[in-house]
């Protein structure tokens, strides 16, 4: 989590205790009422049983197969995710190749490095 996004949830947070870990989730050390992840951080059953306090997991992408989901509604544990992450900017990327494509700009690029 980049230091922003702390500083930001701290401010929205207060009487919370935020931590976060730049790398992704592997060993839990703590237990917390509320997880928020990227997809790089798998959150299994084993996960979860180290954190009994666990109410929420959030993830901050639109996919959530990194979350087992079958796991967290068995303890009661809500999970949610953004189904509308990064819509307009995968739009956009796209239609950036096609130009690329269409206009031949890899091709250019390499004969100006000649």
């Amino acid at each position: 989590m980049a230091d922003e996004d702390l500083r930001y949830f701290r401010s929205r947070l207060p009487g919370f205790v935020v931590t976060a870990s730049p790398e992704p989730l592997q060993e839990i050390t703590t237990d917390a009422e509320i997880l928020s992840v990227m997809i790089h951080s798998k959150v299994t059953a084993k996960h979860m049983a180290k954190m009994p306090s666990l109410k929420l997991i959030a993830t901050r992408s639109t996919g959530f197969d990194h979350i087992d989901a079958a796991a967290a509604a068995k303890r009661g544990i809500t999970t949610c995710n953004v189904p509308t992450y990064g819509s307009n900017t995968v739009a956009e990327h796209t239609f950036a190749l096609i130009l690329a494509l269409s206009r031949k700009i890899h091709t250019a690029h390499l004969r100006c490095l000649q």
